[in-house]
């Protein structure tokens, strides 16, 4: 049985890693209680499936996991338990019990909607959203230690919106998991900015993209969405 949980990071822990925050549920999961399943050997760890981590410093507002139970709980009592040991700007917000069968997070999940705030020279000029959808290949150097490496910014980019004016502009993007760029690396284009004069720009997930039912259906390898194991 498995317990899919919804919660959030906001606020100052967005800078917590993602290896830290698995540290940090781990922790509430014991304190509180939910009878969460534990794999066996010498390390044995939670049996949980989250989805893809945020970006350090991003924020999300419907993030997910699931956790895998020894015993049936009360999802609500299950989420107000585990709030009792989570720091500030973590929070679980709803919960919900899945069906033996339902598919992984892995098969569900197909790209992340963005919702970006750039101000001033951070905000796309007028008709840069338009080009960049239009446009077959959008290339981008991404800089790595290994050397750097080219991606077409513009695959896997499923929608860009822009919304407001003056000090009111909003950014709404989905992007596909695989072989999708990072959404600052989008506003990057779209600006002309290094990524790294970006990094006050407010990037918030406020969700998923979720396949079709007969995708989710199929038999598939996924990357990125094995059950966690940390030391």
């Amino acid at each position: 049985m498995r317990l899919r949980l919804i919660y959030s990071r906001e606020g100052l822990i967005r800078f917590t890693s993602h290896r830290d925050t698995l540290r940090i549920f781990f922790r509430a999961f014991s304190r509180s209680r939910v009878p969460v399943c534990f794999s066996g050997g010498f390390n044995p760890h939670p049996r949980v499936e989250f989805c893809p981590p945020l970006s350090l410093g991003m924020e999300g507002r419907a993030e997910e996991m699931d956790l895998r139970l020894e015993s049936p709980v009360d999802p609500a009592v299950a989420v107000e338990a585990i709030n009792l040991y989570l720091p500030q700007g973590l929070r679980a917000v709803s919960g919900r019990l899945l069906a033996e069968g339902c598919p992984k997070l892995g098969k569900e999940l197909e790209g992340g909607i963005y919702l970006l705030f750039p101000e001033g020279p951070a905000a796309p000029e007028p008709g840069a959203v338009e080009r960049f959808l239009g446009a077959e290949r959008a290339p981008y150097v991404r800089k790595k230690p290994d050397g750097d490496k080219t991606i077409d910014a513009r695959r896997g980019v499923a929608r860009v919106e822009l919304a407001g004016g003056n000090d009111d502009i909003r950014m709404e993007m989905e992007i596909l998991f695989a072989g999708g760029p990072r959404p600052v690396e989008v506003l990057s284009l779209l600006t002309g900015i290094p990524p790294g004069e970006l990094a006050g720009v407010r990037i918030v997930r406020t969700g998923f993209r979720r396949k079709p039912a007969a995708a989710v259906a199929a038999p598939a390898k996924e990357e990125g969405y094995e059950e966690t194991d940390i030391d």
